[in-house]
């Protein structure tokens, strides 16, 4: 049986309601694994960075029975990493477990703890600590100490430095500079109205808002949550000219739940959703205002 703290289970919680989204995401086309490479090489080194307890011997593997084959938890994205080692340390598992609860290893703070045990007891605890999101490297990055008692008053020592890997927008996911034109459209409750916009300077000010949103990551799948009963429809058209060809196409429900990202369409072909489609709608305001 394994408990979590309760920041711990409401982190994971969000993490996977959250950064988990649709089908759509997983569907976009093989992801770049060169994003992969310096998030690896910043695992390693927060690995690396760790310090155990005065004495520790690092080692390549422990015995099954001891029960440190996993980490405390792992994620569902295909763009998950974990990296682990091993220790035997020199002091008990009490002593242990102090030392890990008050050497927070440096720039990070203890998130989460968690036990593990069965009808005998406890016998094994957890400590996930947590980094900031490294800027269009990666996120979720955490380091997972899990210790247990080793017998002849030992302790045993798993760590797993975690991470999901971010890929970048392609350049190719952009709108397409001769946009000119813009039609905004509200649906709601079956009744559509529009209104165009034909300031060319305007509509590229849109259009590079747009450019500069982050693409959903790709995740597991998960459940859509609070999602509101009534919801419009807003979906904007970039064309060239008046009549014109469509050139690019976003669309997002209001007000949103967790599933509802920015989807965007470029020359009729389904771009990787976007991210931060609450900031296109506050944009779009005084516009949306009007219908």
């Amino acid at each position: 049986m394994r408990r979590l703290s309760l920041p711990g289970a409401i982190a994971i919680a969000v993490a996977a309601l959250a950064l988990a989204l649709s089908a759509a995401v997983q569907a976009a086309g093989p992801t770049s694994t060169a994003a992969r490479v310096p998030a690896l090489a910043d695992a390693r080194k927060r690995l690396n960075s760790f310090v155990p307890p005065p004495g520790s011997q690092r080692v390549g593997a422990l015995p099954k029975s001891l029960r440190l084959t996993s980490p405390l938890y792992t994620r569902g994205s295909p763009n998950f990493l974990d990296l682990h080692a091993f220790w035997i340390v020199p002091e008990p598992v009490e002593a242990t477990r102090r030392y890990l609860e008050e050497n927070v290893p440096t720039g990070t703070k203890l998130g989460s703890e968690g036990e593990e045990g069965d009808r005998s007891g406890v016998y094994r605890w957890d400590y996930a600590y947590e980094w900031p999101e490294l800027a269009e490297v990666a996120d979720g990055r955490s380091l997972l100490v899990g210790v247990v008692a080793r017998g002849s008053g030992e302790a045993a020592i798993r760590a797993d430095a975690q991470a999901t890997w971010l890929e970048p927008r392609p350049a190719s996911e952009r709108i397409p500079a001769a946009a000119r034109i813009l039609e905004v459209s509200r649906t709601r409750a079956g009744r559509t109205r529009s209104t165009t916009l034909r300031q060319p300077r305007a509509v590229t000010a849109i259009a590079r808002l747009i450019d500069g949103f982050g693409i959903v990551q790709r995740e597991g799948p998960h459940s859509c949550t609070l999602v509101p009963q009534e919801q419009a429809t807003i979906r904007l058209v970039f064309r060239a000219a008046p009549g014109g060809r469509v050139l690019a196409e976003t669309e997002q429900k209001s007000p949103a739940s967790s599933c509802d990202v920015l989807a965007l369409t470029i020359r009729g072909k389904p771009q990787r959703p976007l991210l931060e489609g609450w900031v296109l709608r506050r944009r779009l305001r005084p516009i949306l205002a009007g219908l």
